[in-house]
Formats: C-alpha cells, structure tokens, sequence
C-alpha cells in the first residue's frame, strides 16, 4: 500500500467515521479499571464510544486471579474494601458498555499467570506441581495445559463468565508455552509418552 494510502487510512480511522455495517472496532485493554486517565469505566467507555470503537476485550481473568467476585479463582486484592466486601469491576465496565452501545469481550489470559496473579498464588501452584518446567528444571509462570485439573479450572472459569454475565464474547489469550524450553515436567513426559505410545530418553 502507497505511503499516502496509509496516511489516509490512519486519518479516517482517528477522525471516528461512522461505522461500516457490520464492522467491529475495538480496543484491548489490561488494565481491570478503565483508562486511568479517563476516571472509571464510564469515562472510558464513553471516550471509546465517542470515536467510534464498538467494542473493547478487556483483561478480567488469568489462570490464578479475577478481576470480579470469581468462586474459581482468587479475586485480586485490590477489590476488597475495608469492611471485606468484594469489588465487581467486570459488572462496572459491563454497565458502561450497555450504556453506550459497546460491546464487552472478556479477555482471559490462560495458561500464563502473570504479573497480576499474586504471589501466594503462584507458590500454591508450583507446590502442587501444576506449573510448567524449563529443561533444567525451573519453574515458570504457566500452568501445564496437559494437566486435567488446569484444563478444568480453565473451563470452569469461562464457564463462570459467560453464565454470571451477559458478555458479548470470550477472548482466550496465552493457550501456550512460554517458549520451547518449556514444558519438561515429569507429568509433561508421561503425557508425550502415552501420546507417543513409547518410553523416550
């Protein structure tokens, strides 16, 4: 595409022309509050709105920690109050995407942890020997996808999503390795085994 092409097109896109039929413009965002700047959800739902974005996919849920009042997951800290109640921000944002007319896609990142999940979290994981290993043998941040109890969990949570609130869509992220020096667990070699129908050295 000519440079003046690109130009054009980045023009349109920034000025919030009216929407093809059918067209779906959205933005992702991490973070569980909204647009910092922007004050809360309705503020930015609304600025989105008002330039012309239709949806957003934004990062409720990892593989050990929810954004929202979760029974599958920890519910990150930061949505306790003082008196303990539990903060429901995927309700917050939800609200204000009805409001405007956006649709709501709930990002969930899988496999990876994160930074998000808290520490004491993680730590139960490697504990229980759900996280994948490198090829020396350490730890990472991911849960093992070959683990039924991860895949459960995982099923569960989406579950618990799509049941608990009117969403417009799921957006599953990280369904992964976090390189090919991972997974060399035991139950990871016992898993290919099978698959492979024979022992490996």
């Amino acid at each position: 595409m000519a440079r003046l092409q690109v130009i054009a097109l980045v023009l349109l896109l920034s000025a919030g022309h009216t929407l093809w039929a059918g067209e779906l413009r959205g933005a992702w965002i991490h973070s569980p509050t909204g647009i910092v700047d922007k004050r809360g959800w309705d503020a930015t739902v609304k600025a989105l709105a008002d330039n012309g974005y239709n949806a957003i996919f934004v990062n409720f849920a990892w593989g050990g920690c929810a954004d929202y009042p979760s029974a599958v997951v920890a519910p990150h800290p930061s949505l306790y109050d003082r008196e303990g109640n539990c903060h429901d921000r995927l309700q917050e944002c939800l609200d204000a995407c009805r409001k405007y007319g956006v649709q709501l896609h709930v990002w969930v990142v899988a496999c990876n942890l994160g930074d998000r999940t808290p520490e004491a979290v993680k730590r139960q994981f490697c504990e229980e020997g759900r996280v994948q290993l490198s090829a020396a043998g350490e730890e990472s941040t991911y849960l093992a996808p070959q683990l039924e109890e991860n895949r459960l969990l995982l099923r569960e949570l989406a579950a618990e999503i799509v049941s608990r609130y009117e969403v417009d869509g799921l957006h599953l992220d990280y369904i992964r390795y976090p390189g090919s020096e991972y997974d060399f667990s035991p139950a990871a070699r016992v898993a290919f085994e099978r698959k492979l129908g024979r022992t490996v050295e």
